[in-house]
């Protein structure tokens, strides 16, 4: 009975998606490195979804709120990008650190509005890298 329980979920569940991890380039004070997960993007349109991840120098970024003392490793967001007329939404971001924990921002915590992409900032090469994704 269990193998056949295993069978039946072997074949069902789809094929695992690996992460594709790209590096798009630093911040302006070097101090993190962006990358995007690749093999994420999702494309409707000009709309794109993506996941990003800010990956810090070690001992340069401490969280405030509930770990204050915590060294962040990196923090991991999903997006939602218009290619259309330049505005993002960040919908989730989690903060890992040093130590091994983690924490979710509350959603009601992160802005819950689409947001002009500033030219001179690091968001800018994001969305040029998600926009310009072509999906294979």
């Amino acid at each position: 009975m269990k193998q056949a329980l295993l069978l039946v979920l072997l074949l069902t569940c789809g094929a695992a998606r690996a992460d594709d991890w790209v590096s798009i380039g630093k911040t302006g004070d070097g101090k993190t490195r962006v990358y995007i997960d690749s093999a994420g993007i999702q494309v409707a349109g000009a709309i794109r979804r993506a996941w990003i991840r800010d990956v810090f120098k070690p001992r340069t970024k401490k969280k405030i709120g509930t770990q204050p003392e915590a060294w962040v490793d990196y923090a991991a967001s999903h997006v939602t990008v218009n290619c259309g007329n330049s505005t993002y939404w960040e919908d989730s971001l989690v903060w890992y650190y040093e130590n091994g924990d983690s924490a979710q921002v509350p959603a009601d915590q992160i802005p819950a509005q689409w947001t002009t992409i500033n030219p001179v900032k690091i968001v800018d090469q994001e969305m040029a890298f998600i926009c310009s994704w072509k999906p294979e």
